[in-house]
């Protein structure tokens, strides 16, 4: 939830926990004048305005989480501060105003820390899909539920929303009939936009005394940095 030195987040979170000491909103101005004036206005949905913040585009004069009314595409960051052991639960907003109009409105809740490592978490996947084969981009070529049982391959691809550098991912396939963990999968993001993994019938066929996938229901469960984001499944026949 920091800054970068341009003003930029660092991270966009949809849900802040209650431990955290600052929370900031970010926003770029575009072709300012030199009379370009931004307000945020802070509120909690069921009490009303609990800060305001101004900004008038004089970061050269030192104000560093001001933006620069001298370019254009500079950032400026407005922030609030808690106060005591942590926020108070519940849902906030920021609006944005321009020259006195608003411009735009930001909604988020303040949860528990752990509820926040889950909502934010589960917010890095967009979907999960399986298949048997895969496309020259080496991603799946064809989304499937169910599988021969001499199928060679079968694929777990994780799509994020956009790159998630240095998110941990981790898929535990589990075959649900023998109560059996087929395999325990980790990855690290890097600047790609999914994850792959791959179950090839060569490496766990010994599992089976006939070397073929057991028939049955497999149980798929997808975690983000620790996180159990949800729980897929995929059939054999």
């Amino acid at each position: 939830m920091g800054i970068n030195p341009d003003n930029r987040v660092q991270t966009e979170i949809e849900a802040v926990p209650s431990s955290a000491q600052t929370i900031y909103l970010s926003g770029r101005v575009v072709s300012p004048t030199a009379n370009t004036e931004v307000k945020v206005a802070w509120s909690k949905l069921d009490t009303g305005i609990i800060a305001t913040q101004s900004f008038d585009g004089t970061r050269g004069n030192g104000d560093l989480f001001n933006f620069d009314k001298s370019v254009t595409g500079s950032y400026f960051a407005s922030q609030i501060n808690r106060e005591g052991i942590g926020w108070e639960q519940g849902e906030y907003k920021a609006d944005v105003y321009l020259n006195g109009k608003r411009v735009d409105s930001r909604f988020f809740k303040v949860v528990t820390d752990s509820e926040a490592d889950n909502i934010n978490n589960s917010a890095k996947v967009s979907s999960v899909a399986f298949g048997s084969q895969l496309s020259n981009n080496k991603q799946i070529k064809t989304s499937q539920s169910s599988f021969a049982r001499n199928t060679d391959h079968i694929y777990t691809q994780i799509n994020l929303n956009g790159s998630q550098p240095g998110t941990r991912v981790e898929a535990r396939v589990r075959y649900l009939k023998q109560n059996l963990v087929v395999n325990n999968f980790t990855a690290t993001a890097g600047q790609e936009e999914f994850i792959l993994f791959d179950l090839p019938l060569s490496r766990f066929n010994i599992l089976w005394s006939d070397k073929l996938w057991a028939s049955g229901a497999y149980e798929v469960e997808i975690m983000v940095d620790g996180s159990t984001i949800s729980t897929e499944s995929f059939l054999v026949n």
